[in-house]
């Protein structure tokens, strides 16, 4: 198994087991005020951490996603651009530049 898929795979057994220790059935051994973590009550804290570690899990997923398509494939820009290569705003030439009309691009026809 690829390294992406088995990151795939552990981003999606952790967020059903955050789906389960966030709702009901799981959450009730969490299900009390004492002790405080940092300021918070005790079910509070935990929730605020299984969000936490989310977005870590979701940051990791990402750059895993993205060693991928940088290692395999070509890059977002180069396929949407005509010849593959961007072209910079000086490479149009002087008449592609439309005059400004002083009116903000608001046309209004003679009616």
């Amino acid at each position: 198994m690829s390294r992406v898929k088995r990151v795939r795979a552990g981003a999606a057994i952790y967020f059903v087991l955050f789906l389960v220790f966030v709702t009901w059935p799981g959450f009730i051994p969490f299900n009390r005020p004492l002790p405080l973590v940092l300021g918070l009550p005790f079910n509070m804290a935990m929730i605020a951490l299984w969000v936490a570690a989310g977005a870590l899990v979701l940051f990791i997923l990402d750059r895993s996603e993205h060693a991928q398509r940088v290692g395999g494939g070509a890059p977002i820009e180069s396929r949407h651009a005509g010849d593959g290569r961007a072209q910079s705003k000086h490479e149009h030439g002087a008449g592609s530049r439309q005059p400004d009309s002083g009116n903000g691009g608001i046309s209004r026809e003679a009616g």
